[in-house]
């Protein structure tokens, strides 16, 4: 069984930010419990950013953890110097390495798969650095600039999130030297301001 939401904020609904990692979460764990139950796969078709973010698991419209829940995320688009190029690019895999960029045409009406393509994620969101020409630290600096734009996060969603996207926590304690971000405890007993 297969169930395809598109848009996935028309699901999300109206009255849920869907920048706020929590207000997501709470409206996406029952969709893959529902997935898990019933043996399913969801497709969510989700808009990108109108702004340049890099890394294209960044380019989603919304909070990060949306991308960070997923098991496969693929993105669809074509070559902006040549539109009639075409292709799916998966950007991100939990169960397995990525797979190979797929092309596609549309024409007549008509939707026709062409065989392996060449196109990258970069090239389709017309990057001027290509995925691999970055650093993981500057992509995890990214990562962690992004997902704090959301308000403060706990050290055990930040790496799991990291670790969703493929950031290693090295990789990570270093990008938040970089960033010269502050870790403030909350909570401690003996500790004021809790």
């Amino acid at each position: 069984m297969l169930i395809v939401i598109d848009p996935l904020v028309a699901y999300l609904g109206e009255k849920v930010d869907l920048h706020r990692a929590n207000e997501v979460r709470s409206r996406t764990a029952p969709l893959a419990a529902l997935a898990e139950r019933h043996n399913c796969a969801v497709v969510a078709i989700r808009h990108l950013t109108k702004g340049e973010r890099g890394h294209a698991i960044y380019r989603g419209l919304g909070s990060i953890d949306l991308t960070a829940a997923a098991r496969s995320v693929l993105l669809a688009g074509c070559d902006p110097a040549n539109p009639q190029r075409r292709a799916v690019v998966q950007i991100k895999s939990n169960l397995a390495q990525l797979g190979p960029a797929l092309g596609y045409t549309l024409d007549g009406g008509g939707f026709r798969w062409t065989g392996p393509s060449d196109l990258t994620a970069a090239t389709i969101l017309g990057s001027d650095v290509s995925d691999g020409e970055r650093s993981a630290r500057e992509e995890a600096e990214e990562f962690l600039a992004a997902l704090l734009a959301e308000g403060p996060r706990t050290a055990r969603e930040i790496e799991e999130e990291a670790g969703a996207a493929g950031i290693s926590l090295r990789t990570l304690r270093r990008a938040k030297e970089a960033l010269g971000i502050r870790v403030r405890r909350q909570g401690e007993p003996g500790r004021r301001g809790g």
